[in-house]
C-alpha cells in the first residue's frame, strides 16, 4: 500500500519512474506478498492444532516451535530483494508468529477454565444428586 501511495507521489509530481525502478517494486510487493503467505500458512496450522478445545500447553508450544522453524527456513530460502530490509523484515515475521501463538496461548486457557468450571459443576450436581439419594436411604 505505502509503495503505490509513493509511486502515485512520484507520478503526480512528474517523476516518472525508470522501468528498473518499477521492476524493483514489482519484485518487493512479489517478495512481500510472499512473506505474507507464509506467515499466513504458520498461523493457520497453529490456529487448526489449537482447535476448538483446550490442548495441553506443551503441544501448543511445540507446534509454535515447529511452525515459526518452518516459516523461518522458507524465508531464509526467499532472494530478498533489498538487503538492508532482510534482518527487520525477517524480525517482523517472528514478532507476527510470536503475537499469533500468545493469542492461541491466551484463548486456550480460557477454554481451560472454562473446562474446569464445567468439570466442578458437574461435580456439584453428582454430589447433590448423592446426597439426595443417600438421604433416601
Amino acid at each position: 500500500m505505502g509503495l503505490a501511495m509513493e509511486f502515485d507521489k512520484k507520478v503526480k509530481n512528474g517523476e516518472l519512474p525508470k522501468v528498473q525502478t518499477i521492476m524493483q517494486i514489482t519484485q518487493k510487493i512479489g517478495f512481500l506478498k510472499k512473506i505474507e503467505d507464509i506467515e499466513s500458512e504458520c498461523v493457520a496450522a497453529m490456529e487448526l492444532k489449537a482447535g476448538e478445545k483446550y490442548i495441553l500447553e506443551e503441544i501448543l508450544q511445540q507446534c509454535y516451535k515447529d511452525c515459526s522453524a518452518r516459516a523461518l527456513q522458507q524465508y531464509d530460502a526467499l532472494k530478498v530483494p533489498e538487503k538492508d530490509d532482510n534482518l527487520k523484515l525477517r524480525t517482523s515475521l517472528v514478532n507476527h508468529l510470536r503475537s499469533k501463538h500468545a493469542e492461541l496461548q491466551q484463548t486456550n486457557n480460557t477454554r481451560k477454565v472454562q473446562e474446569n468450571n464445567k468439570i466442578i459443576e458437574k461435580g456439584e450436581v453428582a454430589g447433590n444428586v448423592y446426597l439426595k439419594e443417600m438421604e433416601k436411604v
